[in-house]
């Protein structure tokens, strides 16, 4: 029962149609929502979302042409909740450039692959997405038959690249033209933009400085380092320390296992990444490859930046070395000091005297000289011998021989030498002016060891 002067409000008719005035605007509470406005996008589901974790994934199939294949590739995805798998040497070849299939409710994205001398199929790249990336999917651009880019919608937008590079025993030209496209792709997607960059590099590097599976970088490392550092990204499946079982990436015919697949990321979103690491989850599609998993939740937060004390930059030494400017300084801060105590109480008698001595050092006090930090081994004759190293590595590698072999290998001994000759030459001046200026303690610089 309800009288007239009752305050409820008939609830929304559910069955109503979109087009009914429930949905002009009029209604107190209207039925749903129709349009996603969190991403920006219409009719667009926002795949990222600061709650929600997702996966990145990248793996080289090795082919993809029976169908069972493609069936067991998307129910490996479907049974491990992979979002996002960037696909690489599926060797599928079609008239169209991009092709679109659905398997198992997942979609299948296939840039054509080439035809090589004998009419095989070689080569591919593509995505495999869940069916909540693909509602979320904004475009597809197929760079060449390497490189492929999808966009999804979010806060911020996700933008994904997968590649399969040249191996690196391919021509410098090949490598060349792909690192090229690769570098002029990243380049195109917005700033704001989180970034990933998926693929097989057939790419090696050293466990230096880093948690690889290797001792030393190839070639294809090397590019992929310089593209690392040109664009800010950072590789995260060898950032976080795994044993070597989550490292390797490819078991060649001789069962020796390699760490040659890479997820890079932005550095600026850096913090999202949670883990990354290979698994076994797609053994039943037949690819000598493991799947590399990057599990990822979006994080806003920004590295904290310390605030620099400007006392530290005042040179406080100067003091010592010029009585005017001592005077001077001790006068300003008396007068300072005075006059902030005239209207303050004893309580604050402390700070009004730091106050009175850092304003007097910021104002009167000159700064440190930055000192520029030099080279010890700049020096013309190392530079010289770099150059002839690197003169016979490119020979070696153009037209590898026992002669260029032993060029190379001599120009490397050229270079240590010229190093150990600049190492000893700084050491005989810094003894030599120690002596000069403490005449008494020659005996103990001679003879270290007593």
């Amino acid at each position: 029962m309800t009288s007239s002067n009752s305050t409820r409000v008939r609830a929304p008719n559910q069955s109503a149609p979109p087009d009914s005035p429930i949905y002009d605007g009029n209604s107190l509470k209207p039925h749903g929502r129709v349009v996603f406005d969190s991403c920006g996008e219409p009719g667009k589901a926002p795949f990222i979302h600061r709650r929600n974790f997702f996966q990145l994934n990248t793996l080289n199939t090795r082919t993809l042409n029976p169908l069972s294949r493609k069936h067991e590739l998307a129910t490996s995805a479907f049974l491990h909740h992979n979002d996002i798998v960037c696909i690489q040497e599926h060797r599928q070849f079609h008239k169209e450039s991009l092709k679109i299939e659905t398997v198992n409710s997942y979609d299948l994205i296939t840039a054509s692959s080439t035809k090589n001398t004998v009419n095989a199929a070689v080569g591919g790249v593509g995505f495999l997405l869940s069916p909540r990336a693909r509602k979320s999917l904004l475009s597809v651009d197929k760079i060449s038959p390497r490189i492929i880019v999808i966009h999804i919608s979010g806060n911020p937008k996700l933008s994904v690249i997968s590649c399969y590079s040249p191996t690196n025993c391919s021509s410098e030209t090949e490598k060349d033209n792909f690192y090229r496209s690769l570098s002029s792709t990243i380049n195109k997607v917005p700033h704001h933009n989180m970034l990933a960059v998926c693929g097989d590099f057939n790419a090696k590097l050293d466990n230096m400085s880093r948690f690889s599976d290797h001792q030393e970088t190839n070639d294809n490392g090397e590019r992929l380092l310089d593209l690392c550092d040109e664009h800010k990204l950072v590789i995260t499946n060898t950032r976080f320390q795994k044993g070597l079982s989550k490292l390797w990436t490819y078991e060649d015919p001789k069962k020796q296992r390699h760490q040659i697949d890479y997820i890079l990321w932005r550095k600026k979103w850096i913090n999202s990444v949670k883990n990354c690491q290979a698994y076994n989850s797609m053994q039943t599609v037949g690819s000598d490859h493991r799947i590399v998993s990057c599990f990822v939740q979006v994080s806003y937060r920004v590295n904290k930046i310390p605030v620099k004390d400007p006392l530290r930059s005042v040179d406080w030494q100067e003091l010592n070395n010029k009585p005017l400017l001592r005077h001077h300084y001790t006068v300003e801060v008396r007068n300072r000091y005075d006059s902030l105590l005239e209207n303050a109480d004893l309580e604050a008698d402390y700070e009004c005297l730091m106050e009175s001595i850092a304003s007097s050092a910021l104002e009167i006090l000159p700064m440190k000289k930055k000192r520029r930090k030099e080279n010890p081994y700049k020096d013309p004759n190392i530079d010289h011998h770099r150059h002839v190293l690197q003169q016979s590595a490119l020979a070696h590698r153009t037209a590898p021989s026992f002669s260029t072999k032993e060029k190379l290998e001599e120009a490397k001994k050229q270079l240590d030498e010229a190093y150990t000759l600049t190492a000893t030459k700084q050491f005989v001046e810094k003894q030599t002016s120690f002596l000069m200026r403490n005449p008494t303690q020659s005996i103990d610089i001679i003879a270290p060891g007593r």
